[in-house]
Protein backbone atom coordinates (compact mmCIF):
# COMPACT_ATOMS: atom_id res chain seq x y z
CA UNK A 1 0.00 0.00 0.00
CA UNK A 2 1.48 3.31 -0.99
CA UNK A 3 1.32 6.53 0.97
CA UNK A 4 -0.09 9.19 -1.35
CA UNK A 5 -0.89 12.66 -0.13
CA UNK A 6 -3.43 15.04 -1.65
CA UNK A 7 -0.88 16.36 -4.18
CA UNK A 8 -0.56 12.93 -5.78
CA UNK A 9 2.97 12.33 -4.57
CA UNK A 10 4.22 9.03 -3.30
CA UNK A 11 5.77 8.78 0.17
CA UNK A 12 5.74 12.53 0.66
CA UNK A 13 7.78 13.27 -2.49
CA UNK A 14 6.59 16.23 -4.54
CA UNK A 15 5.74 15.54 -8.17
CA UNK A 16 6.07 18.55 -10.41
CA UNK A 17 3.62 18.85 -13.27
CA UNK A 18 5.07 22.09 -14.63
CA UNK A 19 6.75 21.94 -18.03
CA UNK A 20 9.61 24.36 -18.64
CA UNK A 21 10.72 25.33 -22.11
CA UNK A 22 14.06 26.86 -22.90
CA UNK A 23 14.10 29.52 -25.58
CA UNK A 24 17.31 30.39 -27.37
CA UNK A 25 17.27 34.18 -27.48
CA UNK A 26 20.42 34.25 -29.60
CA UNK A 27 18.70 32.69 -32.61
CA UNK A 28 18.12 35.02 -35.52
CA UNK A 29 15.29 34.69 -37.97
CA UNK A 30 16.54 34.27 -41.52
CA UNK A 31 14.96 36.18 -44.40
CA UNK A 32 13.35 38.72 -42.10
CA UNK A 33 13.80 42.21 -43.51
CA UNK A 34 14.24 45.23 -41.34
CA UNK A 35 11.57 47.67 -42.46
CA UNK A 36 12.66 51.28 -42.26
CA UNK A 37 9.84 53.67 -41.34
CA UNK A 38 8.65 55.73 -44.31
CA UNK A 39 6.05 58.41 -44.89
CA UNK A 40 3.92 55.94 -46.87
CA UNK A 41 1.81 53.25 -45.23
CA UNK A 42 0.64 50.08 -46.92
CA UNK A 43 -2.89 49.39 -45.66
CA UNK A 44 -4.50 46.06 -46.46
CA UNK A 45 -7.37 43.81 -45.41
CA UNK A 46 -9.81 46.52 -46.50
CA UNK A 47 -13.42 45.60 -47.15
CA UNK A 48 -13.64 45.07 -50.92
CA UNK A 49 -17.42 45.61 -50.88
CA UNK A 50 -17.00 49.34 -50.20
CA UNK A 51 -16.85 51.51 -53.33
CA UNK A 52 -13.63 53.31 -54.16
CA UNK A 53 -14.74 56.87 -53.34
CA UNK A 54 -16.33 55.92 -50.01
CA UNK A 55 -13.19 53.99 -49.13
CA UNK A 56 -10.90 56.91 -50.07
CA UNK A 57 -13.00 59.47 -48.14
CA UNK A 58 -13.16 57.34 -45.00
CA UNK A 59 -9.48 56.45 -45.11
CA UNK A 60 -8.70 60.15 -45.39
CA UNK A 61 -10.95 61.02 -42.43
CA UNK A 62 -9.45 58.26 -40.31
CA UNK A 63 -5.75 58.79 -41.13
CA UNK A 64 -5.82 62.61 -41.19
CA UNK A 65 -6.47 62.48 -37.45
CA UNK A 66 -2.77 61.56 -37.06
CA UNK A 67 -1.18 63.97 -39.52
CA UNK A 68 -1.31 65.63 -42.91
CA UNK A 69 -2.36 63.09 -45.54
CA UNK A 70 -0.89 64.04 -48.92
CA UNK A 71 -2.34 61.26 -51.09
CA UNK A 72 -4.28 58.02 -50.92
CA UNK A 73 -3.72 55.46 -53.68
CA UNK A 74 -6.29 52.71 -54.20
CA UNK A 75 -5.70 50.09 -56.86
CA UNK A 76 -8.86 49.50 -58.90
CA UNK A 77 -8.15 45.78 -59.25
CA UNK A 78 -7.06 45.27 -55.65
CA UNK A 79 -9.50 47.38 -53.66
CA UNK A 80 -8.51 45.57 -50.46
CA UNK A 81 -5.24 47.54 -50.49
CA UNK A 82 -4.33 51.20 -50.24
CA UNK A 83 -1.27 53.38 -49.82
CA UNK A 84 -1.60 56.38 -47.53
CA UNK A 85 1.09 59.05 -47.98
CA UNK A 86 1.80 61.37 -45.05
CA UNK A 87 3.77 64.60 -45.01
CA UNK A 88 6.44 63.04 -42.78
CA UNK A 89 7.56 59.77 -41.22
CA UNK A 90 6.57 60.70 -37.65
CA UNK A 91 2.93 61.19 -38.64
CA UNK A 92 2.90 57.90 -40.55
CA UNK A 93 4.42 56.07 -37.59
CA UNK A 94 1.84 57.52 -35.19
CA UNK A 95 -1.00 56.45 -37.50
CA UNK A 96 0.46 52.96 -37.87
CA UNK A 97 0.84 52.47 -34.14
CA UNK A 98 -2.62 53.84 -33.41
CA UNK A 99 -4.68 52.21 -36.16
CA UNK A 100 -3.13 48.80 -36.78
CA UNK A 101 -5.79 46.10 -36.14
CA UNK A 102 -8.55 48.72 -35.62
CA UNK A 103 -11.91 47.80 -37.12
CA UNK A 104 -12.71 49.61 -40.39
CA UNK A 105 -15.92 48.66 -42.20
CA UNK A 106 -16.09 45.46 -40.13
CA UNK A 107 -12.54 44.29 -40.87
CA UNK A 108 -9.32 44.84 -38.87
CA UNK A 109 -6.85 47.13 -40.63
CA UNK A 110 -3.44 45.68 -41.33
CA UNK A 111 -0.88 48.45 -41.62
CA UNK A 112 2.79 48.29 -42.53
CA UNK A 113 5.36 50.73 -43.82
CA UNK A 114 5.52 50.67 -47.60
CA UNK A 115 8.54 49.01 -49.22
CA UNK A 116 8.87 51.95 -51.61
CA UNK A 117 9.59 55.57 -50.82
CA UNK A 118 7.07 58.15 -52.05
CA UNK A 119 8.75 61.34 -53.19
CA UNK A 120 7.03 64.56 -52.18
CA UNK A 121 7.32 67.71 -54.27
Amino acid sequence: MSNRNSSGSKNGEMISTNVHKTIDTKKTVKNKKTIIPKNTLYVHNLNWKINKETLRENLYLLFSTYGEVIEIFINLKMREQAFVVFKNVDEANLAKLSLNQESFFDKPLQIEFSNKVTELD
